[in-house]
């Protein structure tokens, strides 16, 4: 609560508007900037908040997108009877009376772990990686790694996942230490006919939701879903399973949302109101936060560029300030995409780059707003997300997507010296919206970082705004994405294609439009009911991140 009272006391006087409509309010003759824009905002630097987790995530889709997807998730737990912790207890002294000692220890074992992985290189060399510190209810501190192995260095065959991974019982007359550990910290269970009041028991009949126990298996293989089978060989130790930790790394804390209204307000938009968290905070966590050791971190890093329609990129400014001024000011005139023109105007390297790879050989400086020559570091850049019901922001995305070197939006919309009057025409001009395939790129992009229930969202939208040609080839094409969540609740394909079609068909009513795309869609899909078939470096506060996304 004091950072959000922060956020309201010290932004109380910003403002937020569109340059375009600030010029035209005051060609209306307003000059008051205290009676334009948006009065309260919630920016992207308030961790935890939602445009910070929406870019974090997107950021680290990005890595996805350009180095695949990752080769090892690794979850490191904090003990407190490490003896390091123990150790420094005073007599009858446990290890929740000091913070202190649990977030230094922690934060140290963490530094030698990262010193493994990316200097010793303990998995191979590493291309990319992310990871995030979270606290547990009862306080203790954990990490999640996400990490994206160089080409040669990556795990490509099932034999390859033995030599970093096991899921046996190490065998106790060889590696008591190791043996010891694995039966104290990782067994699951008992469950099943063992125990089935077990909590992990679920559903009727009752049985496993993690699926355990396992069958044995005498070699690692690669499932049906992608993920490994590991060896767990049939030598006679009496083992249920080993237990596997699967969680999302920027899901956020455990918290509730609520918002308190003490009268009827206007229509001014307060972010901060709508956003307001309560959750648990335990000492070693307000420890952590003390000592400045960092929650996150990714790399490389991702510059978030700006996208916007000319004249139409976000403007802050202070609510004191002459209206007349702003609109006059070359400041605020310039953004990321418009001096991305200038660049390419200036300096012939540039040209031969696309929008999203000029962080990669530029630094984008937000004081001066100019592009200089980036000298040292490793980033790429990620163009901000839109959707087709977007109109000619989408298009425009489109074409800074395969256009390089444009000196203007106008340069933009010509091809081959004809001006097109919309960024939509010049896109079919250039043949990038023939035979689906910008929608058939929209879903692929979408199915890298998208939850099935948004990949059907934005499918619907297809259907309604976009006219695709054949629809039929899209749905069979991202038919396993859109179905992914529904799968695991359903054994029967023919259920959940069913469940799919039903939601497309929701989102589209939803849109006010008439049922007859859903049905025309159902009708050229025939199926069988008894068939059996988921470090920053730009300030990006202001950035408008839409609900629906590409």
């Amino acid at each position: 609560m004091s950072r959000l009272d922060y956020y309201r006391n010290e932004q109380q006087h910003i403002r937020s508007e569109l340059y375009k409509g600030i010029v035209d309010t005051v060609t209306l003759g307003e000059r008051d900037a205290s009676n334009v824009g948006k009065r309260i905002i919630l920016q992207s630097s308030c961790i935890g908040g939602p445009r910070d987790m929406r870019k974090r995530y997107m950021e680290a889709m990005a890595l996805v997108q350009r180095y695949g997807k990752p080769d090892i998730f690794l979850t490191m737990t904090c003990n407190p009877n490490w003896k390091e912790i123990t150790n420094e207890l005073s007599q009858h002294e446990e290890a929740q009376n000091r913070p202190d000692l649990v977030a230094r220890v922690f934060h140290a074992k963490l530094e030698e772990l990262k010193d493994k992985l990316f200097k010793r290189e303990i998995f191979g060399k590493v291309a990319a990686y992310v990871y995030v510190i979270e606290h547990q209810k009862r306080g203790l501190p954990h990490a999640h790694f996400l990490i994206i192995l160089q080409g040669d260095w990556r795990l490509h065959a099932p034999e390859y996942f033995d030599e970093i991974v096991s899921a046996e019982i190490p065998d106790k007359n060889t590696n008591m230490h190791l043996h010891n550990a694995v039966v104290k910290h990782m067994m699951h269970g008992p469950c099943g006919d063992l125990n089935r009041s077990n909590v992990c028991m679920k559903g009727n009949p009752p049985r496993c939701k993690s699926n355990y126990p396992k069958n044995y298996a005498p070699f690692t293989s690669v499932g049906n879903d992608c993920f490994p089978i590991y060896r767990r060989r049939n030598n006679g130790t009496h083992v249920k399973d080993v237990k596997y930790l699967y969680k999302y790394i920027y899901k956020g804390h455990d918290r509730v949302a609520f918002n308190l209204v003490s009268e009827p307000r206007n229509d001014e938009v307060d972010e901060i109101h709508q956003f307001q968290m309560a959750r648990w905070i335990a000492a070693p966590e307000a420890m952590w936060r003390i000592y400045g050791f960092i929650v996150n971190e990714m790399y490389p890093s991702v510059y978030s560029l700006h996208l916007h329609l000319e004249h139409q990129h976000p403007v802050t400014f202070r609510a004191d300030q002459d209206l007349s001024n702003i609109a006059t000011s070359e400041h605020f005139k310039k953004s990321m995409l418009t001096e991305f023109f200038v660049l390419n105007r200036t300096d012939q390297n540039a040209n031969a780059l696309p929008y999203k790879q000029i962080p990669e050989s530029y630094v984008w400086n937000q004081q001066h707003k100019i592009w200089s020559t980036r000298r040292k570091k490793t980033v790429i850049g990620r163009i901000v997300t839109t959707n087709p019901f977007e109109g000619e922001r989408y298009y425009l995305r489109i074409l800074l997507n395969h256009v390089r070197g444009p000196l203007s939006f106008e340069d933009l919309r010509t091809v081959n010296g004809v001006l097109a009057p919309t960024y939509r025409e010049a896109a079919t001009m250039l043949g990038l919206l023939q035979r689906d395939n910008c929608l058939e790129d929209c879903l692929h992009e979408a199915s890298l970082y998208q939850a099935p229930s948004s990949l059907r969202q934005l499918f619907a939208t297809i259907l309604v705004y976009c006219n695709p040609t054949n629809p039929r080839d899209l749905w069979e094409h991202y038919e396993e994405e859109m179905s992914a969540d529904l799968k695991s609740e359903e054994d029967s394909l023919s259920i959940v294609r069913n469940k799919v079609l039903k939601s497309i068909s929701s989102t589209i009513e939803s849109m006010g439009k008439d049922i007859n795309s859903y049905q025309l869609l159902d009708e050229d899909i025939s199926f069988d009911d008894d068939e059996e078939f988921q470090s920053r470096e730009i300030n990006d506060e202001l950035g408008v991140e839409y609900p629906k996304k590409i």
